[in-house]
């Protein structure tokens, strides 16, 4: 084998391996219902055990980290986002939430934010652009998930509020009849 074979071979192996890992850290309380791969960016879309939606864009290579997610829950006042950035021993970034969050978030920033990371840890202008290769590519498909899971949150929070109003409505009905008690007593003891 010569040795640029060699070299080409140990890479998509390390690659591959790299893939390996990041689809196996999925946890018990979740479930992956889509994946899809841009260059080295993994997306996904996750169903949570509690009711939660995440949205996940990673991608990990030549010793960086880089990732982002958005998450929502019916009981959030907004979506929780991460961007968060290893190089080595060096990180950067962080959360936010609610309020803090802007609407949305764009590639061009999500772009900025990492390659200000990645800056700030060391890395040089190329291995920058590298490591953010078909950022917009993998962004664009997050970004479509991340509506998804947004209007699908706001639509089970919806329901959940109407259907408690409903609640409300046929139990302050009841109470106007005679006889009734909101009471989860056993009826022999309403009797004694």
């Amino acid at each position: 084998m010569r040795p640029r074979t060699f070299i080409l071979a140990a890479v998509l192996i390390s690659s591959a391996l790299a893939g390996a890992a990041m689809v196996s850290a999925q946890s018990p309380d979740e479930r992956v219902e889509r994946r899809r791969t841009v260059g080295d960016w993994l997306v996904e879309y996750v169903a949570e055990n509690d009711g939660g939606l995440v949205v996940r864009m990673s991608r990990e290579g030549g010793g960086f980290r880089l990732r982002y997610h958005e998450a929502f829950w019916r009981g959030n006042y907004g979506p929780a986002r991460s961007v968060t950035t290893a190089l080595g021993d060096c990180g950067g970034g962080g959360e936010e939430s609610g309020v803090d969050a802007s609407p949305t978030l764009e590639a061009a920033e999500l772009r900025r934010r990492f390659a200000e990371h990645l800056a700030t840890c060391g890395a040089e202008g190329r291995e920058i652009a590298a490591a953010l290769a078909y950022l917009e590519q993998a962004f664009a498909i997050a970004s479509i998930w991340v509506a998804e899971a947004e209007a699908t949150t706001d639509a089970e929070a919806t329901a959940i509020a109407a259907y408690g109003e409903d609640n409300m409505a046929m139990e302050v009905n009841a109470a106007e009849e005679p006889g009734w008690t909101n009471s989860f007593e056993p009826e022999e003891a309403k009797r004694r």
